[in-house]
């Protein structure tokens, strides 16, 4: 078309606000409202939360205009901070709630439908993308958007590193409780169980406390699991520099270990309940493992797995599917090397131009095993596999947020689906009319310490 589509000069916002010390700065965020107009007319999950998370007034979130009625009237109803554009002086104006300034001197209005019509979204929503008002902005269209998911993650480390824990804009609550809600959110299957459990208690008078104390831990590791993952994802959406080493290494191997831990704590539950006959107290606990086929020659927990087939079968296939037996053998390897070998070390990779050298991302090294058993069933890239410098370092790297939000989100999942598969209400004789008690109880999901407390409102990140 022959025109240049750069912006004036503006003040640019070249900080990133996870950057300020000791709490990150307020994120300022654009949303190209047309590129999600069916995510925002259907809900879809990840826009619903984002919106959650603009209705709470606690950063700047800015959506650009809109001509879908359904959308906009959405956005108003929500009391966002939806912009609007307008003509002054040859110049177009921007305003919103967050800021109010001239964005773009482009005013032929032919040139203008010729764009929309080439690029799919108005030339005014791409000067705007193109100033650097924002942090990040969210589109389809342009390049250098960040990623919803991405989004997510920055806000959801803004508010905890913040200590600003609201379910609504009039609503503040406690970290306490912000960590009970979170893992209920994830773990409806648990508190199920334990809702199970609670009412069945007496049907195990020898083992009440040791069940008791291991579904409480398993509940304690999962909170602690999302801490660690929370500031792992802090130390890598900041800007990337050396000093971030010591606190991933601190991060991440704690990470690792609460996920065997998990494992281990599984493993203890599935022997109580089903009484699958090996005991906490005796020599019989060398057998309780989940791990597999990591030492083929060498399986302690073979008789573990044979009783567990003759108990509850369907768990046990569970547990060896190859899926899952990829998932649990894994992570041993990473666990062996923090306790007995040498921590997991980060390296800072960094890009190099003609007149610097910039760090990008933090990776980390992984014991040459891994991967070959992450292969059996995953592709390593999913879980971060940093092809470009494995192959120049002759070793295995893996970015820190890419593999610590993968593992965390397979962990909860596997958690989640084995606390389903234990239906207690199947496993013991009861009445019918316990069992009406006990869906009740469920659908209410009562109070008590290890549930947690009713909660009407969610917390969105």
């Amino acid at each position: 078309m022959g025109r240049s589509l750069k912006p004036p000069r503006m003040q640019l916002h070249n900080i990133n606000p996870l950057d300020e010390s000791p709490v990150p700065g307020v994120p300022a965020i654009l949303i190209h409202t047309d590129s999600y107009l069916e995510e925002i007319r259907i809900g879809e999950e990840r826009f619903e939360r984002l919106l959650k998370i603009a209705a709470l007034d606690t950063l700047n979130i800015v959506f650009t205009p809109t001509a879908d009625p359904v959308v906009q009237q959405r956005l108003q109803e929500l009391e966002l901070d939806l912009a609007s554009y307008y003509l002054q002086n040859n110049n177009y104006i921007f305003k919103s709630a967050y800021k109010h300034a001239r964005f773009s001197y482009e005013t032929d209005e032919k040139f203008a439908q010729e764009f929309k019509r080439d690029k799919g979204y108005s030339l005014n929503d791409s000067m705007l993308l193109g100033n650097r008002f924002f942090h990040y902005h969210l589109s389809k269209f342009t390049k250098n958007a960040t990623p919803i998911d991405k989004i997510l993650d920055i806000l959801q480390v803004y508010h905890v590193k913040n200590k600003i824990f609201k379910s609504d804009r009039n609503t503040t609550t406690s970290k306490w409780f912000y960590d009970l809600v979170s893992v209920n959110k994830q773990l409806p299957a648990y508190k199920t169980l334990f809702i199970q459990f609670n009412h069945l208690r007496n049907t195990y008078p020898d083992d009440l406390d040791t069940i008791e104390n291991l579904l409480q831990s398993l509940n304690d590791r999962m909170i602690l699991m999302n801490k660690a993952v929370i500031e792992l994802k802090y130390e890598s959406l900041r800007t990337v520099t050396n000093n971030a080493s010591t606190e991933v290494m601190y991060h991440l191997s704690y990470f690792v270990i609460l996920v065997t831990g998990v494992y281990d704590n599984l493993a203890w539950i599935i022997n109580y309940l089903y009484k699958l006959g090996f005991s906490l107290e005796d020599i019989t606990r060398n057998n309780v493992k989940l791990q597999n086929v990591y030492n083929p020659t060498n399986k302690p927990n073979e008789k573990y797995y044979k009783s567990l087939m003759q108990k509850a079968p369907a768990i046990c296939n569970y547990l060896l599917s190859d899926k899952i037996s990829c998932l649990i053998d894994f992570v041993y390897p990473l666990r062996d090397s923090i306790q007995h070998r040498s921590f997991i070390k980060p390296l800072t990779v960094s890009r190099v131009s003609s007149r610097e050298q910039t760090p990008v991302k933090l990776v980390i090294e992984f014991p040459d095993d891994v991967r070959k058993i992450l292969q059996r069933h995953f592709s390593p890239t999913v879980f971060g596999l940093a092809e470009d410098t494995s192959r120049s370092m002759r070793r295995d790297y893996y970015d820190i947020y890419i593999f610590s939000n993968a593992l965390h989100a397979e962990i909860v999942s596997f958690v989640n689906s084995i606390c389903a598969q234990i239906d207690l209400a199947e496993l013991i004789p009861i009445s019918q009319e316990q069992r009406d008690i006990i869906k009740d109880a469920i659908r209410n999901y009562e109070d008590n310490p290890f549930v947690g407390l009713h909660v009407q409102q969610e917390m969105a990140y």
